[in-house]
């Protein structure tokens, strides 16, 4: 998955948003994609850090979003929490 998000950024892509669901999978494309300085929004980071991650990809300072899929429920306005 790294390396076809680099192959997309290094095409010209602007941004890209990369969906994941395991911890692990996220610290291995947070590594992969070091030199891209990718933003999380996952739950390992609080309510304030995912406002600023989502802010700096929105605005255009990061390229990547790594999100989880649990992470990212409500994130558009709808239900926060998934039972």
């Amino acid at each position: 998955i790294a390396e076809i998000a680099k192959m997309i950024l290094d095409g010209g892509e602007p941004k890209i948003i990369i969906f994941t669901w395991h911890r692990a999978v996220n610290v291995l494309l947070g590594k992969a994609l070091f030199d891209y300085r990718p933003v999380f929004y996952t739950g390992e980071q609080s309510d304030v850090q995912k406002r600023i991650s989502a802010d700096a990809f929105i605005r255009g300072k990061a390229r990547v979003l790594i999100m989880s899929n649990r992470a990212g429920v409500g994130i558009d306005g709808g239900p926060g929490r998934v039972e």
